[in-house]
């Protein structure tokens, strides 16, 4: 199944589940990198935290912006939660 299929195909609480956790997942990978001191995979600001409605906005308008994303599976779901992260909140070199 495509990521856009599953988000065709779940309803909103389904949605919201499956993105809060990959969000969450990422979120612990970057800050174990933080915390050793290395590069951090995306650049959230420190006083933004996001709500899991707006994560999902997020996601949904990252794969709708990049369709090929869409079109990949679902097994790669948090990898385009990465990219989504990137996107949104980029880090500055």
């Amino acid at each position: 199944m495509s990521i856009d299929a599953m988000i065709e195909q779940l309803d909103e609480d389904e949605i919201h589940a499956l993105v809060i956790g990959a969000a969450k997942g990422v979120e612990a990978a970057n800050f174990a990198l933080e915390e050793r001191h290395a590069a951090p995979l995306y650049c959230e600001p420190a006083l933004s935290k996001m709500s899991g409605a707006e994560y999902t906005d997020m996601f949904v308008t990252f794969v709708r912006k990049h369709p090929e994303h869409g079109k990949a599976k679902i097994s790669v779901f948090a990898w385009v939660m990465l990219l989504a992260l990137q996107d949104t909140y980029p880090c500055r070199r």
